[in-house]
């Protein structure tokens, strides 16, 4: 008997191999359909989810206004003109207001401390003299106001002597928009106050929620001098602390000596003034100073240090961590809520007059500590930086100046974490920019040119609320003008012209936009999201001419231009249409004719009907019914 081993044929084997091969491609294939299933999956619930978001969006245009700016024809952006000299501000701070709906212009001309108002920042109030001031002062920058709801308060140092002026007033409208006129009303008319030293020219005033009002001036080469008017129940230009408020006795300077001393800092000192945020303390001040150098106006290192008391040199310092020289001349600075926002002119060494343009804030956790962000370098250029920030809701606007010819703008949602960029250009051409100074709360600037006059440039605004029960992505925004059938402004998100807003749950925002448009003319604002959902206004830009129909008469058509139509049979319109008899009805079931409108083809068609009843009897109620028919037509009916 035989024995053989059995081998495994070559087919065997070969077999064998192509079933694990099939096995590794069918796995694999398995893996590559589950993997795309997954990636469907997963594209279908973002589908679905974008959809279920669009479906649930509540997003409206709520409101509008509109700005001014060079090269828009429509606006006059010489505030003042024909000046032998001008200034607006020693700092970049607020000479810009609007109060009383109108806007308030501070600045110096021919001579004078001056202002301007305008309705509409289009037409302009010829310059006028601020009232009742005290004179004998040199005109110049050394001034500051600050505006609270309609009240002013108005501080002017006089350069060396010991001695400035403090004048608190109402701002009230007046005039009309083509001749606007705004007074100011003095309740404490402009009063001199002696000091302890002369002043050298910064001024600074702020007015906390006791109503307290705190000024800093800079007195001799080195020190800051702080005084405390109290708030008094009748405003006088009495009770400077430690006084009464009947006594005319001078004030004390209640600036640190110690830990820190304000008397002796480098030369050229500079500060801003705040009130307390609300949140943290009623009375006190929070003070932003500059240490100066021996070069003007230039860098320097800057602090900042807070009080909670009246007659007290004891303040608080709070630390600054990684902050470097800024120029206190070329910066400006904000509150919203308790967090200080801050932008300006940054050089890593003291002393230099051009360096980046920077931005942080200070989030104040007590009136005692506080947090800074790094600092963030908005353009890294060496220039001569101008930076004026300004804010309105919860977005900021910094205005700065790349060259002498031109402002450009950035603007920022998320309070200034993310900027919107590259920046948006505002004004070209310019002669020259000189104390570029922000207005309070709005989206607008002030400066000097070479002329020299005054003038002024304001961004338009919408406002989207957003009723949602989550935030909306803001990607794109339409300006069109039916008139011309064109685009005013097409912004949009990763562009040239950035358009990058988150508007929170139940929340609203104001945008600031630029585009130029013409008088008395109807706009429709399209705002779009990132699902697709849109919404939209019509606004109508200034002056706003009042148009009526005729009696009988109704509006058929706004833009391009107004027309009037009338309906066979009359209606329509403010004015009542008689009929010649009573119409009456004595049927249940079928409507009664009362007047036809014939509706105009390939156009649309919005009717607006009123009805009013009356009836002399007075249990008797009646019932007003209307009906829309959808017989011998071709289209839909809504």
């Amino acid at each position: 008997m035989r024995y053989h081993e059995r081998r495994p044929a070559v087919s065997s084997v070969v077999g064998s191999l192509f079933f694990v091969l099939i096995m590794i491609v069918s796995m694999g294939a398995l893996v590559s359909i589950f993997n795309s299933f997954t990636t469907y999956s997963n594209t279908v619930n973002n589908v679905g989810n974008s959809q279920v978001q669009a479906e649930n969006t509540q997003l409206s245009v709520s409101g509008s206004s509109f700005g001014a700016f060079p090269p828009s024809t429509t606006s006059n952006f010489n505030v003042a003109t024909a000046c032998s000299t001008t200034s607006t501000s020693p700092t970049n701070q607020d000479k810009l207001f609007f109060a009383a709906d109108m806007w308030w212009d501070f600045f110096t001309c021919n001579s004078n401390f001056q202002y301007s108002t305008s309705f509409d920042g289009v037409t302009w109030q010829a310059a006028t003299t601020i009232p009742n001031l005290v004179t004998g002062y040199t005109v110049g920058p050394y001034f500051d106001i600050q505006v609270v709801d309609s009240t002013i308060y108005l501080v002017i140092a006089k350069l060396s002597n010991a001695r400035f002026q403090l004048g608190i007033g109402t701002l009230a409208s007046g005039g009309t928009p083509s001749a606007p006129a705004g007074p100011i009303t003095w309740a404490s008319a402009p009063a001199e106050v002696t000091t302890t030293a002369n002043a050298l020219g910064p001024i600074q005033v702020e007015a906390d929620g006791a109503g307290n009002q705190w000024v800093a001036v800079v007195q001799g080469a080195t020190a800051i001098a702080i005084y405390e008017h109290d708030a008094c129940a009748t405003a006088s230009d009495r009770g400077w602390e430690p006084n009464p408020c009947g006594s005319a006795a001078a004030p004390t300077n209640y600036a640190p000596t110690a830990s820190p001393n304000l008397g002796a800092l480098s030369a050229n000192a500079n500060m801003i003034l705040f009130p307390p945020p609300s949140d943290l303390a009623t009375t006190g001040a929070v003070l932003l100073y500059e240490t100066g150098s021996a070069t003007v106006p230039s860098t320097g290192t800057v602090a900042v240090i807070t009080q909670t008391a009246l007659a007290s040199t004891a303040w608080n310092q709070i630390t600054l961590s990684g902050i470097t020289a800024y120029s206190l001349t070329a910066s400006s600075a904000l509150f919203i809520g308790s967090t200080m926002y801050f932008a300006g002119l940054q050089n890593a060494a003291s002393g230099q007059t051009t360096g980046n343009l920077r931005f942080w804030t200070l989030t104040l956790t007590s009136m005692t500590a506080g947090t800074n962000t790094a600092e963030q370098t908005i353009e890294s250029s060496t220039l001569a930086w101008q930076a004026a920030l300004t804010y309105s809701g919860t977005t900021l606007a910094l205005f700065d100046n790349p060259s002498s010819s031109t402002i450009q703008y950035y603007t920022s949602s998320t309070l200034g974490s993310i900027w919107n960029s590259p920046a948006t250009t505002l004004v070209s051409a310019e002669t020259a920019i000189n104390g570029l100074s922000p207005a309070s709360g709005a989206f607008a600037v002030t400066w000097a040119n070479a002329a020299p006059n005054i003038r002024f440039a304001a961004l338009s605004t919408f406002t989207v609320a957003n009723s949602s029960p989550f935030a909306v992505h803001l990607v794109d925004l339409y300006v069109y003008n039916p008139a011309t059938n064109s685009l005013a402004a097409h912004y949009y998100i990763n562009s040239t012209n950035d358009f990058d807003y988150w508007v929170g749950q139940g929340s609203t925002m104001v945008l600031p936009i630029r585009f130029i448009w013409a008088a008395t003319t109807s706009y429709l604002v399209t705002v779009g999201t990132d699902t697709g959902v849109t919404t939209q206004l019509t606004v109508t830009s200034p002056p706003v001419a009042p148009v009526a129909c005729p009696g009988g008469s109704f509006f058929s058509q706004i833009a391009p231009t107004t027309i009037c139509g009338t309906p066979p049979g009359g209606g329509g319109g403010l004015s009542p249409t008689i009929l010649s008899s009573d119409v009456q009805s004595t049927s249940s079931s079928s409507y009664t004719t009362i007047f036809t409108i014939t509706l105009t083809t390939n156009k649309m068609n919005v009717i607006n009907v009123y009805l009013v009843q009356d009836t002399s009897a007075t249990t008797v109620g009646i019932q007003t019914r209307a009906r829309v028919t959808q017989s011998t037509h071709t289209g839909f009916c809504n």
